[in-house]
């Protein structure tokens, strides 16, 4: 269609000049033309905007979109759109610049993305939020998630900036390393930066608890070493007697506002009856052992696409161990991706599609989750990582006897999913040794 070598742009130029473009890439030609000459002229919302009604994108876009995902992939569109007009205040008014700024937002991490659109406002429905995205907003019952974590301080190479509103300069500028190498004149600067990242921490504490009108349930995971306090402890201290939820010289910048009554709320009909506790969660205890299995689980699916490629030094700085600890989860690591015989379920090269830690609901309503899945033409292979059991090629069916049953429900749930093509999963050894196992074809 766009036959010829050269950039698709000429060769569709030159295509339309010798009068031998359909009257679709004709169309084509004159809407990407007119929108090119525009982004030199509108702001990047305007022009989406244009692109959008021109274009009829919200309605191609169904069309071409399952019914099951249409309102989401309009939701996204929307979203995109308001990005536009949103991201960062404003501050990103020409095209190139949003381009860029786009592009370190792809680059960072999940959590640093911004959020995806509100499919519909239906009232008969959870509705999920970042703590930012629910300002303003007031529910009945609200469940704040993973408030048990705590971000970690990062100790690498930045800016530090103290610029107060309205000064013509910053008072001091300088660039930082690792903290052994800060050094005591900044001291003060560091300290005031500290102080004001936690007050801005608390201030969205304060805006998450408030979004409650009744009912504020709060949870997380076990916490890890940590030296800062977590959401959830710090409000769990508050719950003891006693307890204060931060010193008054920490308190939020804007005074809370006036605590209005609720409206009148039915729980007997909101909320369904609550049965007798039946228990409490076992408590288990980490071992160095699944410490360090949880850790080589997590190195292979940071090294191994589709995630994108990082760098030794980064990720030991971002995990917070030491560096001996974090050499041997990499060799460990390099021994299971190194090994020739299993290139090809770690090489795009030789797949078509791969996933890292998918999650997956059986028929039975059971959450699972799968190490790495990989699609082949033929075939699909489910891998199980056992990676920090030894065995030899002697004991490998014995080493692999108690996994089979796991991996074959693996293999039963994927079918369906994948239809017409042959499942087969393997159990990944210590130093890559793999034991295989089939489906009936």
């Amino acid at each position: 269609m766009l036959a010829g070598e050269g950039p698709w742009w000429r060769r569709l130029n030159a295509l339309v000049a010798s009068g031998g473009a359909s009257e679709a890439l004709s169309r084509a030609h004159q809407l990407l033309d007119n929108w090119r000459h525009a982004s030199d002229q509108l702001p990047v919302h305007d022009l989406l905007d244009r692109i959008y009604h021109q274009g009829e994108v919200l309605a191609r876009y169904r069309r071409a979109t399952s019914a099951a995902l249409a309102d989401s992939v309009e939701a996204n569109l929307l979203s995109f759109l308001e990005l536009s007009l949103t991201l960062e205040g404003g501050r990103y008014p020409s095209l190139p610049k949003f381009i860029d700024e786009l592009a370190v937002l792809r680059s960072s991490r999940d959590e640093e993305a911004p959020d995806e659109g509100v499919v519909a406002d239906a009232e008969n429905a959870v509705h999920i939020y970042t703590v930012h995205g629910a300002k303003g907003l007031e529910r009945p019952i609200v469940w704040l998630i993973d408030a048990n974590s705590v971000t970690p301080v990062k100790d690498a190479y930045g800016a530090l900036v103290d610029w107060a509103p309205g000064d013509i300069s910053p008072a001091h500028f300088s660039l930082t390393s690792t903290q052994e190498e800060r050094g005591q004149a900044r001291a003060p600067h560091f300290t005031r930066e500290a102080d004001l990242l936690q007050r801005e921490e608390l201030n969205l504490l304060y805006v998450a608890m408030t979004r409650a009108q009744q009912y504020l349930i709060v949870s997380g995971s076990e916490a890890k070493n940590s030296q800062r306090p977590s959401w959830y402890a710090r409000i769990r201290s508050v719950m003891e007697p006693g307890g204060d939820l931060m010193p008054p010289d920490q308190a939020p910048l804007a005074p809370p506002p006036a605590i209005h009554a609720p409206p009148a709320f039915d729980t007997a009909q909101a909320l369904p009856e609550i049965g007798p506790a039946c228990g409490q969660r076992a408590q288990v205890i980490e071992t160095p052992a699944m410490r360090h299995g949880t850790l080589l689980h997590r190195l292979l699916e940071q090294l191994t696409p589709p995630a994108p490629a990082k760098d030794k030094l980064r990720l030991q700085q971002e995990w917070a161990i030491t560096e001996d600890s974090f050499d041997t989860l990499w060799r460990e690591a390099q021994a299971i991706l190194g090994a020739a015989h299993l290139t090809r379920f770690f090489d795009p090269a030789h797949y078509r599609r791969a996933w890292n830690e998918l999650p997956f609901l059986t028929a039975n309503g059971d959450f699972l989750r799968i190490d790495r899945l990989v699609e082949f033409e033929h075939e699909i292979w489910v891998l199980d990582y056992k990676s920090t059991e030894a065995a030899t090629e002697a004991t490998l069916a014995q080493a692999a006897k108690p996994h089979r049953a796991q991996l074959q429900n693996y293999l039963n749930a994927m079918q369906a999913l994948f239809p017409g093509k042959q499942m087969k999963g393997g159990v990944i050894f210590k130093g890559g040794l793999l034991f295989e196992i089939s489906s009936p074809e």
